[in-house]
């Protein structure tokens, strides 16, 4: 028996859950961005409802590109958030 074709990824997505992270997400995303990835990578942020404004400190990455914003309201948890943005990557390797 041979063994299978090995197959390499073409493109990376990062699934980035947040609610409430008005004081961490635009440093954690400029740090993100900052990194030299091997691959053509999507940032996608899965905002769950936040109520603190948020996503208003990432408006311009959001705005450039650089990042994809999903939106859900009301808040729905962790775990809807990260199936969401697993659902919506549209690369072929992903992480969290």
């Amino acid at each position: 028996m041979s063994p299978a074709p090995s197959v390499q990824p073409t493109s990376l997505t990062i699934v980035m859950p947040v609610y409430n992270e008005r004081d961490t997400l635009r440093t954690a995303l400029e740090r993100l961005l900052a990194v030299e990835m091997p691959l053509p990578t999507e940032v996608v942020v899965v905002d769950d409802g936040s109520t603190d404004g948020c996503i208003d400190t990432i408006a311009d990455l959001v705005d450039s590109g650089k990042v994809r914003l999903l939106r859900q309201d009301p808040n729905q948890g962790k775990g809807a958030a990260l199936r969401r943005g697993i659902a919506e990557a549209e690369s072929d390797l992903l992480t969290i």
